[in-house]
């Protein structure tokens, strides 16, 4: 007889599809006892079920929504990849971000009103959708790569959606001046 051959990136990919198609709040008690050790997450509100919902499409193991959320939970602007950083350099980064921040304020955050936000931006700004998004992205969830922004402007909030702004035109300003 032959021995049986074990395929663990099989393995991850059939995980992967039981994620995804998991029902969320099932997925939330699966994921619940990773993220209450980590982030002190109790109990499986709209937003922990946002957030997995958010990450859910990276996730390989269950385990794997710590990781993933972490940006949700933690400011991390230090940990942003010498690539990002160049990234929120560009001068036309520092005008889109700014514009976000100044505007945040007339924005009602529910998911149709910061679609068309962010819709907006290109043809408003008449920049490259890169140069706006990606420096968003970088500066709410600390990487270029992550979920959609209007998750990461719903789970964040208006208010630490500002301070994270804030936080990146700060340096981004800082930078500049030498």
């Amino acid at each position: 007889k032959a021995p049986a051959i074990f395929d663990f990136e099989k393995l991850k990919w059939m995980n992967h599809k039981y994620i995804l198609d998991k029902d969320l709040r099932s997925l939330c008690d699966e994921t619940l006892p990773y993220l209450k050790e980590a982030y002190n997450v109790s109990d499986c509100r709209e937003r922990t079920l946002l957030i997995i919902d958010a990450v859910r499409g990276n996730m390989n193991f269950t385990k794997d929504v710590v990781p993933f959320s972490k940006p949700f939970f933690k400011r991390m602007f230090e940990s942003i990849s010498e690539n990002d950083l160049k990234m929120l350099l560009d001068p036309e980064a520092l005008k889109a971000l700014e514009y976000v921040l100044n505007n945040i304020d007339n924005l009602e955050f529910v998911k149709d009103e910061v679609e068309n936000f962010l819709n907006s931006l290109k043809d408003i700004l008449q920049i490259l959708g890169k140069k706006i998004y990606h420096p968003l992205r970088i500066s709410l969830f600390y990487s270029r790569n992550g979920p959609e922004l209007t998750k990461i402007f719903l789970i964040l909030g208006k208010d630490e959606v500002k301070e994270r702004l804030k936080e990146a035109v700060s340096f981004i300003k800082k930078s500049i001046q030498g």
